[in-house]
């Protein structure tokens, strides 16, 4: 198997890195759960957060080097057996696994493949977007960027939609 992805098949690498996230978060979401039932006096009452939290942010750190890898190998054309349907719902899902929450001095970039767009929903808090404030309920639309930057957030929920150009 080799590194890159092919035009048929993904690489070694894009499938480490998909099935390394998917398993990530899937433990951070029961780590989650669990946390929910410690109580005051439980031992794991401040140091599960801390882990949670510290392993968050290396999926973040990964989450990011996947775009780049994303853009750097493409991946391979989807199937001619797919109907649209498959192809639009396959997609749509992707587009809202880009997801973040930023605090503070944290800042995340994703580069843009030339021509792509990017729509940027806060869903809670503040953020700077490309050096522009928005606030909950705020959405911008990037065009003609080569990259999304996202900095200075306050208790901030974001989505981020990494699109195909229109037309």
């Amino acid at each position: 198997m080799q590194w890159r992805n092919s035009s048929r098949n993904y690489g070694l690498t894009s499938i480490l890195l998909h099935w390394g996230v998917a398993l990530t978060v899937v433990g951070l979401f029961a780590l989650g759960l669990w946390m929910r039932g410690l109580n005051y006096y439980s031992q794991w009452y401040r140091t599960a957060p801390d882990i949670h939290k510290s392993v968050g942010l290396i999926l973040l750190a990964v989450m990011v080097l996947r775009l780049v890898w994303r853009w750097l190998s493409p991946p391979p054309a989807a199937l001619p057996t797919h109907t649209p349907l498959v192809r639009l719902a396959s997609t749509a899902g992707h587009l809202t696994l880009y997801a973040g929450l930023f605090d503070g001095e944290e800042s995340a970039a994703l580069p843009l493949a030339p021509g792509r767009l990017a729509y940027v929903h806060v869903v809670q808090g503040r953020v700077g977007v490309n050096g522009k404030s928005l606030q909950a309920g705020d959405a911008l639309k990037l065009e003609g960027e080569f990259q999304v930057l996202l900095d200075k957030g306050e208790a901030a929920e974001v989505l981020v939609f990494d699109l195909p150009p229109l037309g």
